[in-house]
């Protein structure tokens, strides 16, 4: 019997490629109002060691947090381009990239309200820019997650 083809992550969106590097490059894009952002925050645990610095837990939590969260989302930035204009993620992790992008934006979701001292609904009130643009990357690394798992396995047929 012939073998189905293996499709692996080193292809992803085989057939489908042309509107996911638009989507990616849409996002890189978009990404680039957040990375000026994102770049403060990589430095902010720094000043948890300065007494001058610390307000109350809720700033040292914070800033504890953003790090991470900056250093993972240029990381994500930059596979969206290397995606946009190559077609293939870093090291041909489609998935991994996409769930560190559903993790990180979902972390942002958390994150930002709290910077902000507000409830989660009071966010989506005064910065829906900010909301709709992490709702629509949570969204999206969602689908494009499950699309590319779905291309990564192995199929056969006996």
């Amino acid at each position: 019997m012939p073998h189905r083809e293996i499709v692996t992550d080193d292809q992803p969106g085989k057939g489908f490629e042309l509107p996911l590097r638009l989507l990616a490059g849409f996002q890189f894009l978009g990404g680039i109002v957040f990375a000026p952002f994102a770049w403060v925050l990589i430095f902010t645990p720094l000043g948890i060691f300065f007494p001058k610095y610390q307000y109350d837990l809720r700033d040292v939590v914070l800033s504890i947090m953003g790090a991470p969260l900056a250093i993972t989302g240029y990381f994500v930035w930059a596979n969206w381009f290397l995606y946009a204009v190559r077609g293939r993620f870093f090291r041909n992790w489609g998935v991994a990239v996409q769930l560190i992008s559903l993790m990180n934006h979902l972390g942002w979701l958390v994150c930002f309200p709290s910077i902000r001292q507000q409830s989660f609904f009071a966010f989506l009130e005064t910065a829906p820019e900010i909301a709709a643009w992490l709702l629509f990357n949570i969204l999206v690394s969602m689908m494009l997650g499950l699309y590319f798992l779905d291309k990564s396995r192995t199929t056969y047929d006996f």
